[in-house]
C-alpha cells in the first residue's frame, strides 16, 4: 500500500489549478500590452512557485538523509550483536551438511573414479568428493571432451604422420628414379658426346694428314714445275746467248737485260714479239751541232 508523505504547500491540486489557470495565455502582439502584462506575472508567479518547491524539497531531502543516517548507523549497531553468532552456526550447519553429502558420495566414487579413469582424469579422491552431482557432470563432460578431442588430434597427427610418411617414401622413390634416369640420360650424352669428339678428332687427324699431303704434293709439283720453269730458262738463256754470240753481240742488248748483275751492250737491241727475238745492231751515230 502506497502512503503518499505531505511535504510540499500547496499540494499538488492547487498547483494544477493554477497551471489551469495560466494555460492558454498568449501575446497576441508588439502593440498586446495587456496580454504581456498578463503573460509576464504568470510567468514570475510560476516562478515563485517553483523556487518554493525546490526549497521545500531540498530542505526535506536533507532532514530525510539526516534520518536515513541514523537507522543505518543503529541497524549496524543492532546487526553487530547478532551476526558473528548467526554465521558462526551457519559455518557448523554447513560443515555437518558437507560431511553428510561427503558421506553420501563415497557410495558414487568407485564409479566415479572409473569415469574419470576412462578418460585418464587424474583428480583425487578429495577433488571427487568435493562435487556434488552437477560440478562432477559439468568437469566429466568438459574432461572428455577434452579427452576424446586430444585422441582425435593424436588419431589425426598419426594419420598426417603415416601420409606424410608415404609421400617422402613415394618422393624418394621418384627422386631415385628420375635421378637413375637422368644419370643413364647423361652417361649417354657422355658416351655419344666422346664419341663425336672420337669421330672429330679422327676426322681432323684425317684432315690434316689430307691436307699434309696436299702440300706436299703441291710442293712436289711447284719443286718440279719450278725445276721445269728453270730448266726452260736455262735453255732459253743458252739459246738466246748462243743466238747473241752467233750474231758477234758479247754482252746482252739493254732492252732485254733483266739482271742487272749483266753485263749492258749499247750497240745491239733486241725486240720480242712472243717468243720471237729480233736482233738488231747499231751501225754509226753522229752529233751535229
Amino acid at each position: 500500500m502506497n502512503q503518499t508523505v505531505e511535504i510540499f504547500k500547496p499540494g499538488i491540486a492547487e498547483l494544477k489549478t493554477l497551471a489551469e489557470k495560466f494555460k492558454g495565455l498568449e501575446i497576441k502582439g508588439v502593440e498586446d500590452e495587456a496580454g504581456y502584462i498578463q503573460v509576464k506575472d504568470a510567468r514570475k508567479e510560476l516562478g515563485d512557485m517553483r523556487i518554493l518547491i525546490t526549497k521545500t524539497g531540498k530542505s526535506a531531502r536533507e532532514e530525510a538523509r539526516k534520518y536515513a543516517s541514523s537507522v543505518i548507523e543503529q541497524e549496524k549497531e543492532y546487526l553487530q550483536v547478532i551476526t558473528p553468532l548467526e554465521n558462526e552456526l551457519k559455518a557448523k550447519i554447513e560443515a555437518i551438511d558437507k560431511a553428510k553429502k561427503k558421506a553420501e558420495r563415497m557410495i558414487l566414487l568407485p564409479s566415479r573414479k572409473a569415469m574419470l579413469a576412462e578418460i585418464g582424469s587424474n583428480m583425487t579422491d578429495d577433488e571427487i568428493l568435493e562435487l556434488d552431482e552437477n560440478e562432477f557432470s559439468k568437469i566429466y563432460t568438459d574432461q572428455k571432451m577434452a579427452h576424446l578431442e586430444d585422441k582425435e588430434r593424436k588419431r589425426k597427427e598419426k594419420e598426417d604422420a603415416k601420409i606424410r610418411k608415404e609421400e617422402i617414401e613415394k618422393a624418394r622413390i621418384e627422386s631415385a628414379k628420375r635421378a637413375t634416369e637422368e644419370a643413364e640420360k647423361k652417361a649417354k650424352e657422355d658416351l655419344e658426346r666422346l664419341e663425336k669428339d672420337k669421330q672429330a678428332e679422327i676426322d681432323k687427324l684425317k684432315s690434316d694428314q689430307e691436307e699434309k699431303e696436299r702440300k706436299d704434293n703441291q710442293e712436289k709439283e711447284d719443286k718440279i714445275a719450278q725445276e721445269k720453269a728453270d730448266q726452260e730458262k736455262a735453255e732459253k738463256s743458252r739459246k738466246l746467248k748462243a743466238f747473241l754470240k752467233k750474231n758477234g753481240c758479247e754482252f746482252f742488248p739493254k732492252t732485254i737485260v733483266a739482271d742487272k748483275n749483266l753485263r749492258e751492250n749499247d750497240d745491239f737491241i733486241a725486240k720480242r714479239d712472243g717468243e720471237t727475238f729480233t736482233l738488231y745492231k747499231k751501225v754509226d751515230s753522229i752529233i751535229i751541232k
